[in-house]
């Protein structure tokens, strides 16, 4: 869920999100079901690291890129 997303990346950087809650509109995706299936049985894909370590990596290269400490 996003709200999961958001407090990995909490615990991540350390730092607490600023979260506002507003109504949902018009073209808002309810439900995505996102599923990876498809990808693994035809392209034979499987993801190398789990979604955590994928948000660790992905900050690290952003603090990288930006210089930030």
């Amino acid at each position: 869920t996003v709200n999961q997303l958001i407090s990995h990346l909490e615990r991540i950087t350390s730092k607490e999100g600023k979260v506002r809650l507003i109504e949902a509109v018009k073209g808002d995706a309810r439900h995505t079901f996102a599923d990876i299936s498809k990808a693994r049985r035809l392209l034979y894909w499987e993801p190398e690291v789990d979604i955590v370590e994928g948000l660790k990596r992905t900050v690290a290269s952003i603090k990288e890129y930006y210089d930030l400490k």
